[in-house]
């Protein structure tokens, strides 16, 4: 077949002008210069887009208004001078498919009615013509086609042949770019309302051709761009509007007519976007030209609420395209700034908001980088570091970084259709202005289409994909190059290889997805991971085809050329990664699953020797060289792991596992850079005791003691220990020495010169040293120390101190985007890891900041509120404040500057490290009074912390006569030491309390009253319990300033009156009060005045206060001194909170004890009493009482099917209209106030306190399905259906034993406890918070518990895990008769039933596939392992069975359940609990290779240390107090029904007591003692158990350490294990 020649274009085009006539002429001309071989309609279809690209450059020889009308003649002429197609071509065009149709009401681009072929014209010609013009102004010259495009633009007279002139020659002609862009104006108005089929791909050819010239014609292009209609743009309208802003900055200098019109279309588009708020959120800022739009944006936003804002933002994030993200983010950012002066309305924001921005942030990220743009990745550094550096526990367990999961992966394993659709909705639509896209999209719906499915697949795709994609049906792409362009030694020609071993029915797809693969890893990984499954299934597949394409994929972990994070072959090691992570999840799925008929084992064992002959050429210590290399730390930890599990068996984990010093070192550095110091600690303590001295001293801050060791080392290993030195003299502040000690080791040791360069540049800055920082900064230095932070940090300060704004804003955005880079790779591991760049970005967002608006006031507070954001760790916040105090002070700010000193002496202060503070009057000298008395009063603190108490009380002393702050301080101190007489201290109580008038000093002068009437109540007690004559009254205080009874009345008032003047202390004081005023009651210790008191002030507090302690006064309301008082705030409460605090009276209303209907009574008395006042109010409780008695009756009920609509119908929304009910769902969240930290003022603008709930669901209906369990309970599921769409199940249970109460009562301990986690930084950052739910309480028997979803108990998830293994585990019932045939339980245990039940559980987190997934769940549940630990010993949780615990699939969380057996109830079984939790050798093990040691230890002793604060304990006994008012503990002995409620009291306070014993040191288990004769573990004998011994008080006084290791000892010890009663598997 003839070749066509380069002219043909030129010449059609030229005859376009011509007649019909005399253009068929020219046709059949043309047919005999290719000699009959080709048909003209043939010729004319392939050169469509070329004729027409002459068409519209040479419509420039007409005037403006007749181009697009000649241009349009010209086309009419070409089409209609074409012969009637024969019947063989229209049956070869009928066999490419169907002919688009126009949607109902378009016109076509053209007038067609006489067009033979308008499809091919529309479709498939424009589509060309747009992509030679992009093309060329792209300047694509690595393109084959460039030059014989770009020879298009230009006159007939300047055409050169191929090969006359070669690209970049002096001879080129330019570009008429003006003549160019009144071309692309005429295609664009050729499309007319065609051409929002076209829009993003038109859309990015004006954005690459305006960015070359922008003048009047670049405005024509894009106002006839606009035609599509405002409305139809909406998703390109923010990338639009940026846009057209950049053209209005050139325009306002060059041509005046065309701004203004610029302007006036500006305008139109924000008036015709006013109704849709979302859209004008994304646009970019408007400048001071278009103040009136403004304005009008500001006005039509001002309705949102910040949360508001920022959901929608991020909402148009997810779904945008890379131009329009840049665009929303310009605005985003923009807003960031204004919001800096209210950044806590940013930082209060839920953690799901700002973890869904932050996922959407790193995703745009990862793309501006892989796609190479610049300004992109600018910008998400900025935004990034304006959001700031959110602590990571805001976030935790939310995944930031999408991965490829093909368990999880709905498209996985659908057929080819699905993939497919798959492929070309998620992967090729959103990218076809990239050609090869483009190329692969034809080459799909052609392989399709000869398969027949394209119609089914054409059907399943979204309407916007097909109508972006439907271009691609009938066009003609070609491959030019003939090859793909994958090279063999990249993923992508893996891929490629992959392919070719297809079976041949499935290889033609995947072919024809090839041309998109080259570039774009996630495409290709999509397409490998399927390819490797069709490859497992194949039917005929050798295994050596197999292991070829193995190799291929090892020697792309194996690379050794550039290792940096960023490069191309880390991307490819992470994909080859994702690939084991499938093929590891294939296998356990094969081996998990029953074979059900003849044939199935044969068809495994072939896929699973397929399996292993790819993953057999990995070693573990090949992947794990490679993670480490590209920075995969969680699945070097994870491979590690499985190593040493594979060579040192399954039970090296439970067991314990000491490592050798080079995989301890690796252990250590593998958990640094993940960024988790207890997973260090445990590295070492598994380690060589004699290596691991200085990490050890490190991780505990002991500078000193580790100065002195590198002092020692320096015999042997000199560079070492003078890199150390340096190390510790920094960490110690000490930069002036550790500058000297530098330049020290410069001269003696000149290599390490480069190494310290970091170090020799933060000493510099930090000292403000500016010459000395400078002269570090030209220090030789490689290219990684280059891009040290220390040394770009000391770069920006340095050009920050010149006053260079020019320089140092492009150093700053030069590091921004370096930073950002390096934050998007290690955020691909977790957040935590790229935590420490998120810091930087945050540090280089308010330098920027500073240098900008260094004049505004208030800054230093702003920056300490951002500040505030952040984890509450030394390290972060001192990363933070350094920089920002320097910078001040360089600037001249000195009461800013000092602003930040003051708080970093804080930080200091309160982490307990080195302070370098000099007095105040010398160095805050000058500064503002306020800031001169805050910094004394620091100074005092400092004074206090170190030991120099006196000398601080001397400070405060004389700083009080100035600081009423410092009297109550110093007060404060005095009476902790009783150093002061009552009457003295009374009275500088007094003092600080007029001057003050806030929360804090009228709570210290009642807590210190609450202090003295302790002792006085406790004499009151010991004299009734001595039977004391009455005559004989306790003494009062030697020189107190008041009798008892006033003693009484103000320390209930000063209580009352602080809750009045803030929240800060809310729940503390309102537990206090109850138990007081129940103790004073008791001991008749002037009960009417506490009570006359208590009334008066408690009408000024407001009812949400009293609403957290809403289920303690409901128990405590039987009082008979106390009924009246509670009562009435009861009903106050009720009053309120109708829908809430109903749920909590159904406990009074239906109370089952018949000894005792005084319960029901109360409950009736407070429905009449509330119902009087609000008739609509009495119809809810009525209604909520009915609804009580059917859940009551619905656990009541026996039997394995229950028919709930028949039975129960007023719970599915049925029967009369008059019992219909609607009520509020009581989840945990529904049911408790979220009350913030206020003071006076707030209070009093606080209404009603509705603001503390979230959004009321309220449900009027239950679904008809009810699920019955099978244990001997039949608890039932039931599910509330919610005003939001939403089921909310609960499980109605009824206990016949046990009391309901107390699983509410526990849940109320476990709020609390979470309350005094969250105030604890160390807490903070280790996630640790009870996995809380809410239980309702119908009667003392019967309840519903809020469903926790997504869990699973421990025990199925073992059975499950033990299916997929050949050996079969013994039965229950067979580990029972071993064990009562031995006459040595803990023989037979350690040596019969632990070898044959070796661990499983830490398999389980193996199947979430991706290893930082893996790590993170895996975290998750060794802290929250330790925190119910602590807290179930404390509170003497037994019963602890597989069954009772569960575990949340998606974080890996613990979730505890069946809370009946509580206060040590287990140690008075008839077979004891012999150990003080579960610490099995499954728990063990799931905790990884360093067991008991590391986050779990560390978790165990800072949440006993949270627990054992003195105020805090004081809190939780106060809650405890409830089993004292209400008693829910079982009565072991007999006793006569006249003394049995005294004894329930006295069992409830000696319960108390013991809890408060455990706070103090005690030890209360089985395994407390020295070791008995010849016994390797501790353990009670049994005579001493005889004898009563078990649990008693031992160790009392034990440290939180001590403590911790006793009870971790006792929990392990086989021993005990052994003597635990057999249903408890405590082999599992």
């Amino acid at each position: 077949m003839p070749s066509f020649t380069p002219l043909l274009p030129y010449v059609l085009s030229e005859v376009a002008e011509e007649n019909v006539t005399r253009i068929a002429a020219s046709f059949r001309f043309v047919e005999q210069v290719y000699e009959q071989k080709l048909a003209i309609n043939d010729i004319c279809d392939a050169h469509w887009g070329t004729v027409l690209v002459r068409i519209l450059w040479n419509s420039d020889r007409w005037p403006e208004v007749e181009r697009c009308k000649q241009a349009t003649a010209c086309i009419t002429r070409l089409t209609q001078a074409l012969p009637e197609k024969s019947q063989d071509s229209k049956q070869r065009e009928a066999e490419k498919g169907p002919v688009t149709k126009k949607r109902r009401g378009e016109k076509s681009v053209i007038d067609v009615d006489r067009v033979a072929t308008p499809t091919g014209l529309t479709e498939s010609g424009f589509l060309h013509a747009l992509d030679i013009l992009q093309i060329v102004i792209s300047d694509s010259r690595e393109n084959p086609k460039w030059q014989e495009y770009r020879q298009l633009l230009e006159d007939p007279e300047t055409v050169r042949g191929p090969t006359s002139c070669p690209s970049g020659s002096e001879m080129e002609v330019p570009l008429d770019m003006p003549r160019f862009l009144r071309s692309a104006s005429v295609l664009l108005e050729l499309l007319g309302e065609q051409l929002h089929r076209f829009a993003v791909k038109m859309f990015e050819f004006l954005q690459c051709a305006c960015a070359r010239l922008q003048n009047a014609d670049t405005l024509r292009c894009w106002k006839h761009f606009l035609r599509i209609g405002v409305m139809r743009l909406k998703p390109l309208l923010p990338a639009l509007v940026s846009e057209m802003l950049k053209l209005a900055v050139n325009l306002q200098e060059t041509d005046a007519t065309a701004f203004q019109e610029l302007q006036r279309t500006l305008v139109s588009i924000v008036q015709e976007t006013l109704p849709h708020p979302e859209v004008l959120l994304a646009f970019p800022p408007l400048p001071d030209h278009l103040r009136g739009s403004r304005n009008q944006i500001e006005k039509a936003l001002g309705k949102m609420s910040l949360q508001q804002r920022l959901e929608s933002t991020t909402k148009q994030l997810e779904v945008s395209h890379q131009a329009v993200r840049h665009a929303i983010l310009e605005g985003l950012m923009h807003f960031l700034t204004q919001q800096r002066k209210a950044f806590s309305a940013l930082a209060d924001l839920p953690g799901d908001v700002l973890g869904r921005l932050m996922k959407i942030l790193l995703k745009f990220l990862s793309e501006s980088i892989s796609q190479g743009n610049r300004s992109s990745q600018l910008l998400c550094g900025q935004v990034l570091g304006a959001f700031g550096a959110i602590d990571p526990a805001r976030l935790a367990g939310q995944v930031l970084v999408e991965r490829h999961n093909p368990v999880n992966d709905h498209r996985a394993q659908k057929g080819e259709v699905e993939l497919a659709k798959s492929v070309l909705e998620d992967f090729l639509a959103p990218h076809l202005t990239n050609n090869s896209f483009a190329f692969a999209a034809q080459e799909i719906f052609s392989h399709l289409k000869s398969a027949g499915k394209e119609q089914q697949v054409w059907e399943k795709l979204h309407k916007d994909a097909r109508e972006a994609l439907n271009p691609y049906r009938t066009s003609k792409y070609q491959n030019l190059s003939g090859d793909l362009l994958c090279s063999p030694t990249s993923f992508e020609g893996a891929l490629e290889e992959a392919t070719t071993l297809l079976p041949v029915e499935r290889k033609a797809f995947f072919q024809a997805c090839l041309p998109a693969a080259p570039g774009n890893h996630t495409l290709a990984l999509f397409l490998m991971h399927h390819a490797l499954q069709e490859l497992i299934m194949a039917p005929e597949l050798s295994c050596s085809d197999l292991a070829s394409l193995a190799k291929k994929l090892v020697d792309l972990l194996t690379f050794t050329g550039k290792d940096a994070p960023e490069s191309q072959e880390t991307a490819t090691a992470q994909a080859v990664f994702s690939l084991l992570d499938s093929l590891f999840q294939k296998k356990e799925e094969i081996n998990t699953t029953p074979s059900s008929r003849a044939g199935d084992e044969t068809w495994k064992k072939r896929q699973l020797q397929r399996i292993e002959a790819l993953c057999g050429p990995f070693s573990f210590r090949l992947v794990l060289n490679a993670a480490l290399r590209c920075g995969a730390h969680a699945r070097a930890l994870q491979f590690l792991e499985m190593e040493l599990e594979a060579t040192c068996g399954e039970r090296s984990f439970a067991e314990g596992s000491r490592l050798g010093e080079a995989d301890c070192e690796l252990l250590q550095q593998i958990y640094h850079e993940l960024g988790e110091p207890d997973g260090v600690v445990g590295a070492i303590r598994i380690g060589p005791n004699d290596r691991t001295r200085t990490s050890e001293l490190e991780l505990q801050g002991r500078w000193s003691d580790m100065q002195a060791s590198y002092e020692q080392m320096a015999g042997h290993d000199r560079s070492k220990a003078l890199c150390g030195l340096v190390k510790c003299s920094q960490a110690m502040c000490r930069f002036e020495s550790s500058l000297q000690l530098i330049s020290g080791i410069r001269q003696e040791l000149p290599e390490l010169t480069e190494h310290l360069q970091p170090r020799s540049v933060e000493a510099a800055w930090q000292l403000s040293s500016w010459q000395r920082l400078e002269e570090a900064l030209e220090a030789p230095g490689d290219q990684i120390a280059a891009k040290d932070f220390q040394v770009q940090l000391g770069d920006v300060l340095l050009h920050l101190h010149g006053r260079d704004e020019v320089k140092l804003q492009q150093r700053i955005q030069e590091t921004t985007v370096e930073v950002a880079c390096a934050a998007s790779l290690a955020a691909r591991e977790s957040y935590t890891r790229a935590y420490q760049h998120i810091l930087r970005l945050h540090v280089l967002s308010d330098l920027q900041w500073l240098s900008q608006k260094r004049q505004e006031p208030g800054i230093a507070q702003n920056l300490l509120n951002r500040c505030d954001i952040t984890t509450p760790s030394f390290s972060a916040r001192q990363s933070l404040l350094a920089p920002l105090r320097v910078a001040l002070q360089d600037l001249n700010l000195r009461n800013e500057a000092k602003s930040i000193e003051l708080a970093f002496s804080r930080l200091c202060r309160k982490h307990n490290e080195t302070m370098l503070m000099e007095h105040p009057d010398s160095s805050f000298q000058g500064t503002s009074s306020d800031l001169m008395v805050s910094a004394q009063l620091e100074w005092g603190k400092i004074l206090y912390a170190r030991g120099a108490r006196h000398e601080a009380l001397r400070h405060m002393l004389v700083l009080s006569k100035t600081s009423p702050r410092a009297q109550l301080l110093g007060t404060r101190w005095a009476t902790d030491a009783s150093l002061l007489l009552p009457r003295v201290a009374e009275a500088e109580f007094l003092q600080a309390k007029e001057k003050l008038n806030d929360e804090a000093s009228f709570f210290y002068h009642a807590a210190y009253l609450d202090y003295l009437l302790k002792g006085q109540i406790s004499d009151a007690t010991n004299s009734l319990l001595q039977a004391t004559p009455a005559s004989k009254k306790p003494r009062t205080p030697e020189h107190s300033p008041f009798d008892r009874k006033n003693l009484v009345v103000f320390t209930f008032r000063g209580y009352l009156q602080a809750l009045q003047r803030g929240t800060k202390r809310l729940r503390f004081i309102l537990n206090r009060l109850l138990q007081l005023a129940w103790e004073c009651c008791q001991v008749d210790f002037h009960k009417q005045e506490m009570i006359a008191e208590f009334q008066k002030e408690a009408a000024n507090v407001p009812a949400w206060m009293w609403y957290s302690v809403l289920s303690q006064l409901i128990s405590r309301a039987l009082h008979p001194d106390l009924k009246k008082l509670f009562c009435d705030i009861i009903k106050s409460v009720t009053m309120e909170y109708p829908q809430q605090a109903a749920w909590h009276l159904v406990q009074l209303l239906k109370s089952q004890n018949t000894d005792d209907r005084s319960h029901t009574q109360l409950g009736k008395d407070i429905v009449q009493e509330v119902g009087r006042k609000d008739q609509d109010l009495h119809r809810l409780l009525c209604t909520r009482i009915k609804i009580a008695e059917d859940f009551g009756k619905l656990a009541s009920t026996s039997g394995d099917s229950i028919q709930f609509a028949k039975d129960f119908p007023r719970l599915v929304g049925g029967g009369s209209r008059a019992e219909r009910w609607q009520v509020l769902v009581p989840i945990q969240s529904q049911m408790t106030a979220t009350i913030p930290r206020m003071d006076r003022a707030a209070i009093q603008k606080t209404a009603d306190g509705r603001g503390f709930f979230p959004e009321v669901i309220l449900s009027e209906r239950c679904l008809e399905h009810v699920e019955v369990f099978r244990s001997k309970e039949k608890p039932k599921r039931v599910t509330f259906v919610g005003t939001d769409g939403r089921h909310y199940p609960f499980l109605c249970k009824a206990e016949k034993r046990g009391d309901l109460r107390k699983d509410s009562r526990l849940m109320e301990f476990a709020v609390m406890v979470n309350q005094l986690l969250a105030k604890s930084s160390d807490a903070n950052r280790r996630n640790l918070s009870v996995r809380t739910f809410h239980v309702v309480i119908l009667s003392e028997k019967c309840g519903l518990l809020e469903w926790v979803p997504n869990t699973k108990g421990l025990r199925y998830i073992i059975d499950e895990l033990w299916k997929g293994r050949k050996q079969a585990r013994q039965s229950l019932t067979e580990v029972k008769e071993m064990f009562d045939r031995s006459k040595d339980l803990h023989e037979t245990f350690t040596r019969q039933v632990l070898p044959r039940h070796p661990p499983m559980l830490h398999k389980w987190f193996l199947k979430c596939g991706d290893p930082s997934v893996w790590f993170a769940k895996r975290v998750l549940f060794s802290q929250s392992q330790a925190l119910w630990c602590m807290l179930g010993y404390l509170v003497g949780l037994g019963d602890r069975h597989l069954e009772n615990i569960l575990i949340d699939t998606e974080s890996g969380r613990l979730v505890h359940v069946d809370f009946d057996c509580l206060f040590n109830k287990g140690m008075l079984l008839e077979r004891p609990e012999m150990v003080p939790f579960r610490l099995t050798q499954n728990c063990v093990a799931a905790m990884g290779i360093t067991g008991v040691e590391g986050i779990f230890r560390q978790c165990c002793e800072v949440t006993m240390e949270v627990l054992r604060d003195r105020g805090n304990t004081q809190t939780l006994l106060s809650v405890l107090h409830v089993f004292v008012a209400d008693p829910l503990l079982e009565i072991t002995k007999r006793v006569a029904a006249s003394e049995l409620a005294e004894h329930r009291v006295q069992t409830a306070r000696d319960t108390i007591s013991e809890v408060e014993k455990k706070l103090k040191g005690m030890l209360n288990v089985g395994a407390a003692v020295e070791p008995k004769e010849d016994n390797r573990e501790s353990v009670l004998s049994k005579v001493e158990r005889m004898r009563s011994l078990l649990g008693r008080d031992r160790g009392v006084g034990l440290s939180v350490k001590g403590q911790v290791d006793e009870l971790i000892k006792a929990a392990t010890c086989k021993r005990n294990l052994s003597e635990m009663y057999v249903g408890w598997q405590p082999w599992l």
